[in-house]
């Protein structure tokens, strides 16, 4: 087969390239065949492209995945190497859908990951279940479609800024063989199923099997599914070792399983079953948030189910066994009604976090910290902050109050605890690593305001048009644009339309209070051309990025538009043209 023209690559903001000198771009299409040469006139099917043998696709190499939906299963076994990864990434300014089978009942897989050091970008991972509940208690399912998003099981891969969404058998299986692997930018939501006895379908389900290559999960927004957040979990092998999740925000986990049922935590690392004493090791958490919403399950008849309804669980069930090597740090746990579910550790850190143990009514105890069977704390534990809201309740420290819990393991000694409510928000910004012009933002509005003013001093942005999107409702339709101006931008937090759950469900999606706010701000800098070429092609604009309809365009070189473009203006330099092919539109000012 005829390989297109190699060419140097320039480095895009947008697509993490390789070292590699000389790669070449392949092309694929909804209308894309086998027999095709992989060109973006004559492009490849997804399936094919995805198991191109390693003669074709080489280390270093891109694959651009046209807009369009591609009807799953889908498996891919390209390999690149650690200084030259193969990148799949979506087209610029184009959306491919990997879209479920529903024809098939039971246990597929949207796309299967093997292979090793390739890094896959910008792709939407769904599917379009009739219904979302199961009248039996297998897991999995015989009676629904059943279908999970990404299944990973090839080392050193990278899942990043994509979005996975509506798949009945959870958002990835991040399985044990897939060492020294990266999930960053992503969000996962309105994933799993309800059965009669509780939801299922974590939205990230984490086995690894080597500390010394520890995989991550960096920089994702996880909410509304129908069990738990993320987790970190074995009963059957010594899978639960090395894992990092970083400045993630996971929210409302098992929102959407059945009201009398108990809702699921963010975050549980550990196992129920002792049998081979698997433990946790090398587990480190650090800058994330981990929210549940108060307005949720206030009725009574959610009680008896608070004991299953912890903000974050850590360590093995079984307290004869030991877990080693956490650290837990930075971050922010809110909610209803304990923060925190301890097991025994044999080492690690718990510092800077901010646990806040909240109730709207007066029914249920509020301990921001509960110890299962009285596992003791780290021995490095301090600098925290501490609150609940009922100030006639003192023994927030599974029934200590703080002066006990600080004497009785001596610990906590710069830490402070106050029995009221916040009287601060706090909001956490970060940019995304792969894509320069992007910043993830999320608000913790304890001051219940409809609207907060997130300073952005760092960012480099001032004078540049943006536009804010919802996490929890469209990546695609902004709810603000504007100009930054002063470097501090506003942001609504009194928001309510929320992405639709697909399938019926035995409750709907719902946006969050407005006491968290969860965006994604994008700044559209002036795009420049830094050589001739085609308007679709990103090497050609200085930022690495094809201009969308935000951007203030300035073409300083011969330029060709051969398929749709959009831009917010354009500037055509003397000397320079800009040509639009014929029955092409270039959409100056227009969405």
């Amino acid at each position: 087969m005829k390989n297109p023209t190699r060419v140097v690559l320039f480095l895009c903001a947008s697509v993490f390239f390789s070292s590699s000198l000389f790669a070449a771009s392949w092309y694929v299409s909804v209308s894309g065949s086998n027999s095709a040469v992989g060109s973006f006139q004559n492009p490849w099917s997804l399936a094919y492209a995805l198991s191109r043998p390693a003669t074709v696709v080489l280390p270093g190499d891109t694959i651009w995945v046209r807009g369009g939906t591609y009807v799953a299963p889908f498996s891919s076994t390209l390999s690149g190497t650690a200084v030259s990864p193969i990148t799949v990434c979506n087209f610029p300014n184009e959306r491919p859908t990997l879209l479920g089978n529903a024809a098939i009942v039971t246990n597929q897989v949207i796309l299967t990951i093997h292979g090793q050091y390739t890094h896959y970008m910008g792709l939407e991972v769904t599917s379009n279940p009739v219904t979302r509940i199961s009248i039996g208690n297998t897991d999995p399912p015989t009676d629904i479609y059943y279908a999970t998003g990404i299944a990973v099981y090839g080392p050193s891969t990278k899942i990043i800024n994509c979005v996975v969404h509506n798949c009945p058998g959870g958002g990835m299986g991040y399985w044990s063989t897939s060492t020294n692997a990266e999930v960053y930018g992503c969000l996962f939501f309105n994933n799993g199923y309800s059965n009669t006895v509780r939801g299922h379908g974590p939205q990230i389900y984490v086995q690894n099997n080597d500390e010394t290559k520890p995989k991550s999960i960096v920089n994702s927004f996880i909410f509304n599914g129908f069990s738990l957040g993320i987790q970190f979990y074995s009963s059957s092998s010594d899978v639960m070792r090395g894992l990092t999740i970083d400045s993630c925000t996971v929210f409302n986990s098992g929102a959407n399983t059945n009201p009398l049922q108990a809702r699921r935590m963010n975050l549980l690392a550990g196992s129920a079953n002792s049998t081979g004493g698997f433990k946790v090791r090398r587990l480190k958490v650090m800058h994330n948030v981990f929210y549940r919403d108060t307005t949720d399950n206030t009725a009574p008849q959610y009680i008896p189910y608070s004991s299953n309804r912890k903000n974050v669980e850590l360590g093995t069930e079984d307290e004869t066994l030991t877990d080693a090597d956490v650290d837990f740090n930075h971050n922010h746990l809110y909610g209803d009604p304990t923060p925190l579910l301890l097991h025994t550790w044999d080492s690690g850190s718990f510092t800077n976090n901010f646990l806040y143990a909240y109730r709207s009514n007066n029914t249920i105890d509020r301990y921001v910290l509960e110890q299962l069977n009285d596992s003791p704390p780290f021995k490095v534990w301090d600098f925290n902050t501490y609150y609940t809201n009922q100030p006639s309740f003192n023994g927030a420290f599974d029934g200590r109050s703080f002066a006990e819990w600080k004497s009785t393991y001596h610990i906590d000694t710069n830490s402070v605890y106050t029995n009221s409510n916040p009287t601060n928000n706090y909001y956490f910004v970060r940019p995304n690593k792969y894509d320069s012009n992007k910043y993830y933002v999320t608000v913790q509005n304890y001051l219940g305001q409809n609207q907060v003013s997130v300073p952005l001093s760092t960012t480099g942005f001032d004078g540049t048009s943006y536009a804010v999107y919802d996490v929890q409702y469209s990546l695609l339709i902004p709810v603000d644009t504007g100009t930054l101006n002063g470097q501090n931008l506003p942001l609504n937090m009194a928001l309510t339309n929320v992405a639709p759950l697909v399938g019926i469900a035995p409750v709907a999606p719902k946006h969050s209070s407005k006491t968290l706010g969860t965006f994604i701000v994008e700044f559209y800098p002036e795009c420049k051309t830094i050589k001739p070429g085609n308007w679709g092609d990103p090497t050609i604009w200085e930022n690495g990025k094809v201009p969308n309809c935000y951007s203030r365009v300035k073409v300083l070189h011969n330029v060709i538009v051969i398929s749709n473009a959009w831009c917010k203006s354009v500037e055509v330099d003397t000397g320079a043209t800009l040509t639009v092919k014929s029955a092409v539109l270039l959409n100056i000012g227009k969405q």
